[in-house]
């Protein structure tokens, strides 16, 4: 087992892949949408709601004051700690076009999310990657913040 495998096991962390451009915004919110389901009122939630159904009451984004009809409790992403799932991660995320958000997170549910996705809790945000990232570069990068 190398050193990072090592650390990451002895901290009890995952690190998340994230498309978004305001990662701060994410972590004030603490809660993911359902992609379809953003509305301009509330109303118009509970509408989606009684047609679609959805497991918790619609949410209001702090920022952006849209309604969320089905959200998610977490952050949607895609966790990784080695290689191999920063590989697969990437690969997912490579099917957006925004900016690639690093976070880490002890608070977190694996394959939670609407599309497989993982979701966390009370994380911190790390830095930006690119899509064409390696696992060298990543770890080279990370070894600067611990």
């Amino acid at each position: 087992m190398g050193a990072f495998s090592q650390y990451i096991d002895s901290k009890k962390i995952m690190y998340f892949m994230r498309d978004t451009d305001n990662p701060q915004q994410d972590l004030a919110r603490g809660w993911s949408c359902h992609v379809n389901s953003w509305m301009q009122e509330q109303e118009d939630a509970k509408q989606w709601q009684s047609k679609n159904g959805a497991l918790r009451e619609p949410l209001q984004d702090p920022i952006t004051k849209l309604w969320c009809a089905d959200p998610e409790l977490g952050l949607s992403a895609w966790a990784f700690h080695d290689q191999l799932t920063f590989d697969k991660a990437l690969k997912s995320v490579d099917l957006y076009s925004g900016s690639v958000a690093i976070f880490q997170s002890n608070d977190f549910t694996l394959n939670a999310g609407a599309i497989s996705e993982d979701m966390f809790r009370n994380g911190t945000f790390l830095f930006y990657i690119n899509h064409d990232c390696s696992w060298l570069s990543f770890s080279s990068k990370l070894a600067t913040f611990h």
